[in-house]
């Protein structure tokens, strides 16, 4: 199955990291957005494979398309909560989790 990819707009908290990203080694090639909306299938297909894509407005990178995050299952995501209830402290006796909502509120 292949890996979905997206494009999305970067907050502007992971812009300040993709320079940190390209001065790092990483190749990630540059297209000028008009020539993106001509091969948007092309490069949305190849950020699918990994790679990086920086898009360039009049030369500066202002968007990227990258890889999607890999999707976690349902049963990952039950295995990771049985793991976090496993190492989290039991509650006194007596005391429910609804009496600390309750407290809360208070």
């Amino acid at each position: 199955m292949k890996k979905q990819s997206e494009v999305r707009r970067q907050k502007p908290e992971e812009r300040a990291s993709i320079s940190d990203t390209l001065s790092a080694g990483i190749q990630m090639e540059n297209v000028a957005i008009g020539e993106a909306k001509k091969r948007f299938s092309e490069l949305v297909e190849r950020a699918s494979s990994g790679q990086k894509i920086g898009l360039t407005r009049r030369g500066k990178l202002v968007e990227m398309i990258v890889p999607a995050p890999p999707q976690e299952s349902l049963e990952q995501i039950f295995r990771n909560l049985d793991e976090i209830r496993k190492r989290s402290k039991k509650l006194p006796k007596g005391v429910t989790v609804k009496d600390l909502i309750e407290d809360g509120r208070a």
